[in-house]
């Protein structure tokens, strides 16, 4: 099964050491990792500290292909901080967690996962068994969350449209404002001229 796995840490040095370690052994029996990065999150910016694909494709590549990129962009980006945010007053304002966790998608689990201070790493793992991934991180003091791959996919690329759609009608507004703006500045000096023959 192909998963994105995503694995968040109390401690930065050890993200690093994880890291450095899956990297250096992507394969081993019952797990494969094809994507990886390294994702931290301060002063409520998301950006991606190391990013490493082992080459190894996932029975849909073309599906798959730099999802762990995107997911990352989306994390970091104007619709991961919307999630996040409906997300957290969701959670603030429910007595039941779980009725709301059931009903989040992917990316909005993902969001909650990541917060101020994190260090996470997010995973394309090809896995036959989970067990083996869990054995690898067992010695880091470290939260592992599974997705699966096709689910999250289908979720990055909806959201992926809804930023373009939102980054259109931001240009769109602030086009039809700066006319608006001229318009009105050129009817000022319209005004004003008159005044000056008058």
């Amino acid at each position: 099964m192909e998963n994105i796995v995503l694995v968040t840490f109390t401690e930065e040095s050890q993200a690093y050491q994880a890291f450095s370690q899956i990297k250096n052994a992507p394969a081993c029996d019952g797990c494969t990792i094809s994507q990886l990065a390294l994702l931290q999150k301060q002063g409520g910016k998301l950006s991606a500290k190391e990013y490493f694909d082992s080459g190894v494709q996932t029975s849909d590549d073309t599906l798959t292909g730099g999802l762990v990129g995107a997911l990352a962009g989306i994390l970091g980006g104007p619709v991961g901080m919307l999630l996040g945010a409906s997300m957290g007053m969701l959670i603030g304002s429910i007595v039941d967690l779980n009725d709301a966790d059931k009903e989040a998608s992917y990316l909005e689990k993902a969001t909650v996962k990541i917060t101020d201070g994190t260090t996470a790493l997010v995973a394309l793992a090809i896995e036959s068994d989970e067990a083996a991934l869990d054995a690898q991180l067992a010695p880091f003091h470290a939260s592992v969350t599974r997705f699966e791959a096709a689910v999250m996919q289908e979720e990055v690329e909806e959201a992926i449209r809804m930023q373009d759609d939102l980054a259109a009608q931001v240009r769109e507004d602030i086009r039809q404002e700066k006319s608006a703006a001229r318009k009105a500045r050129i009817a000022e000096l319209k005004e004003k001229a008159k005044a000056r023959f008058q």
